[in-house]
């Protein structure tokens, strides 16, 4: 599976890009490999949500939330910082940069940290 993660993570990247909105990333979003929307935001398996509201973005799932209060344009990314997130099970915070953009393909592509993920959109709820 991380064979098939690389690679697609690979051909993500390649693909052509657009400059996004954030309203256009807000939502939730499963990896590639794994079929994490069929569970509830409450659920240790649950997928990224991202949601904006008037004040900021609020990125994260089940057990860590980091919310960025002002975005940047870079080549047709979002690029922030958020300070003092919260992760389950830990008293301490810690800030994360966060680069968020869409490939030719709609997957969302996050680089957080270093690590670059691409995942898909789920479904909306019935």
């Amino acid at each position: 599976m991380i064979g098939l993660t690389a690679v697609a993570i690979a051909m993500a990247l390649a693909s052509p890009a657009r400059a996004v909105e954030i309203d256009r990333l807000t939502g939730r979003w499963s990896s590639l490999d794994l079929d994490e929307c069929q569970y509830p935001d409450d659920s240790e398996a649950a997928p990224l949500r991202i949601e904006h509201d008037a004040d900021a973005t609020h990125i994260g799932n089940y057990g860590w939330l980091c919310t960025v209060s002002d975005w940047k344009r870079d080549d047709g990314d979002l690029v922030g910082e958020a300070k003092a997130c919260g992760q389950e099970g830990g008293d301490e915070t810690f800030d994360q940069a966060f680069r968020l953009g869409l490939d030719g393909g709609d997957r969302l592509i996050m680089t957080d940290g270093g690590t670059v993920t691409a995942l898909r959109r789920c479904p909306a709820a019935q």
